[in-house]
């Protein structure tokens, strides 16, 4: 089948079959991990402002220059210009992915591939599961926020192809949302297409039970202190927790759990509060179970370069496509400038043929739901702008700082970002694919640079 995607069981019985463990199936391993003892260390995030982590200190001896490690060709994807067949995994359930559902459903990406090519789809929950498909060479592209791709370029072969966003510009969500304050605006006010004001995002939001705020006993941040949060470890959730702990100097206890079970935990009242992503806040909203406490632009960000949380969405591919099958990466590139350009213009016209291809990628999550998210990921997935890399190395610089990286590419955080993280080579492709769309009067991700602080 040219187009298959592989449902949720499907998803689970081929990760194990992979070999993939089965904690890791499950986003977790269900254990309740105490901040004060979690695999993340006892350094705090520091407040937006203060000076980048993961600085070097002054030694008897500079350190050798790091080599870059390159992958050998192997042959398995086939010459320049023949079909080739690929394994995508992405998570349809995070509407940071939403470009990517725009892609799948609309097959965009097939005037972009050689003709006769298939791609296989394969659903996850949560990015640290993506991470295990691309490190046991079962998925050739995988779309994760930046938090799982930092641990995969770590992990495994792969380099950034295209960003899918950066900070918010992949949802803002209209008024009326259950839980929501009147008169709780953002310091730049945006409009919808039809000059309505967008509230303040209710993105990467924690939420606390929707009883524990009717009697009262959780009000502030604070009134988390030893209270239990579900949040993936390794996910961008888990970035949100050491913002929780490092910065208001709370210590919840986490359950390490991907984001269904989750759920299924906060309606049997056996955790108090969550920690997620896009649909899920206004999802739960809607079903009465939490209340947004504090949302993204409330929260510094670990990466300290901005004034609030931001983060980003990456599509990552082996590097052995990236050195073998440059016309491929190319062509996924310019799939995913279609599709961007797709969401813009639709968001442009106040149109809901985006929304209504989410809805056949996500038919669980409520069509209100959906609704409610604007769709503005444009204009910008280009990955090399010195803005976005200083925020993706100094994200990674608290990551190596509290152990969730560790690895020897990750020794020196710079080299990392340059050669790593970003590749030339997929610069040089995307240049290209900039000056070609760009020349036709398309939409480009070449249009503007990112402002770091756009809010």
């Amino acid at each position: 089948m040219s187009d298959q995607t592989v449902n949720r069981r499907g998803f689970l019985k081929w990760a194990v079959a992979a070999g993939v463990g089965a904690a890791a199936v499950a986003g977790g391993v269900g254990a309740f991990l105490s901040t004060k003892q979690s695999p993340a260390g006892p350094a705090p995030v520091a407040p937006a402002g203060s000076a980048p982590s993961g600085s070097t200190g002054s030694g008897p001896a500079a350190k050798p220059t790091p080599v870059r490690e390159r992958p050998k060709k192997t042959g398995r994807w086939g010459a320049i210009g023949d079909p080739i067949n690929l394994t995508v995994g992405y998570q349809p359930y995070c509407s940071c992915n939403w470009d990517c559902s725009s892609n799948r459903v609309a097959a965009l990406w097939k005037k972009q591939l050689p003709s006769g090519s298939n791609v296989e789809w394969f659903e996850a929950l949560s990015g640290p599961l993506l991470n295990n498909n691309l490190v046991a060479g079962k998925n050739a592209f995988i779309y994760a926020c930046d938090t799982p791709a930092s641990r995969t370029y770590e992990t495994s072969a792969s380099t950034n192809i295209t960003l899918q966003c950066y900070e918010y510009c992949d949802e803002k969500y209209l008024s009326g949302i259950l839980g929501r304050k009147a008169g709780m605006w953002l310091d730049k006010p945006r409009t919808t297409p039809t000059g309505e004001p967008v509230p303040k995002t209710t993105m990467s939001p924690l939420l606390v039970r929707s009883d524990l705020v009717k009697s009262g006993e959780i009000k502030t941040v604070e009134d988390f202190e030893g209270r239990k949060i579900g949040l993936p470890m390794g996910s961008y959730s888990h970035r949100q927790g050491e913002i929780i702990r490092g910065v208001y100097g709370v210590n919840p206890v986490y359950l390490d759990q991907s984001i269904e079970l989750h759920v299924a935990q906060l309606r049997a009242k056996h955790i108090d509060g969550i920690a997620t992503w896009g649909p899920y806040p206004t999802w739960i909203e809607m079903q009465g179970l939490a209340q947004i406490m504090l949302s993204g632009p409330e929260m510094p960000c670990s990466c300290k370069t901005g004034t609030h949380f931001h983060h980003s969405g990456h599509v990552v591919g082996l590097e052995e496509i990236v050195n073998e099958r440059p016309d491929v990466v190319k062509g996924w590139i310019q799939g995913e400038e279609d599709a961007r350009e797709l969401l813009a213009e639709d968001y442009k016209a106040g149109g809901d043929r985006v929304k209504k291809l989410v809805f056949e990628d996500t038919p669980e999550v409520p069509w209100k739901s959906i609704d409610l998210v604007v769709e503005e990921f444009g204009p910008d997935g280009y990955p090399f702008y010195p803005t976005y890399k200083e925020h993706y190395k100094t994200m990674s610089d608290h990551w190596r700082a509290v152990g969730v990286l560790k690895g020897k590419k990750s020794e020196d955080m710079q080299f990392y970002t340059d050669n790593y993280a970003f590749n030339d080579s997929v610069k040089q492709i995307f240049d290209e694919v900039i000056e070609e769309r760009e020349a036709a009067g398309q939409h480009s991700s070449g249009d503007a640079e990112i402002v770091t602080n756009f809010w």
